[in-house]
């Protein structure tokens, strides 16, 4: 897994922000998703959380902690803020915690085959991307992603949320 200080295409604009100037802001390229490569049978969400608390406890082993999760994120951000000590804060934006949040898992679990779920999910952000510009990064990060992994991402997405489980199902 490649982590990096850079910015992330979908989160360009934090890293120009006030923060950035303050705190230590690190954007995650998990296996499979922009350049870090996909790695059969560790992609789930479990895996992702596992990964991310090991690097957390890694890079900062000892000042505080604020977790964001955004989307199939905010599932790891939810476990990861209850099983890491020193997290003063925990944000999700659109996080999967519910069942109505799972536009994209819920797209994955209907599939079968990783191209075509990927190539189906790509043209739905094409077609809603306009002049958006975020969903425009996103769109772009979007095409890097190798389809098994954006796969199995979204078929245990729904595993994790059911009838909003996220928030009350055991961290990994």
């Amino acid at each position: 897994m490649l982590i990096s200080r850079f910015p992330g295409l979908s989160f360009r604009e934090a890293f120009s922000s006030p923060l950035a100037e303050a705190h230590n802001l690190f954007v995650p390229d998990l296996p499979g998703f922009g350049v870090s490569p996909y790695q059969p049978g560790r992609s789930s969400l479990r895996d992702s959380a596992r990964l991310l608390g090991d690097l957390i406890r890694k890079l900062s082993p000892n000042r505080p902690i604020v977790l964001l999760g955004h989307s199939l994120g905010g599932i790891i951000g939810t476990w990861l803020a209850a099983k890491l000590e020193r997290v003063i804060a925990y944000l999700s934006i659109e996080g999967n915690l519910t069942r109505s949040d799972t536009f994209f898992s819920g797209l994955a679990a209907k599939a079968a085959v990783p191209q075509e779920f990927h190539s189906y999910f790509a043209g739905e952000i094409y077609k809603k991307m306009a002049a958006n510009l975020p969903l425009q990064r996103y769109y772009a990060s979007l095409r890097l992603a190798d389809p098994r992994a954006l796969l199995e991402w979204g078929k245990s997405g729904v595993e994790a949320t059911g009838e909003c489980r996220s928030v009350r199902s055991s961290p990994p």
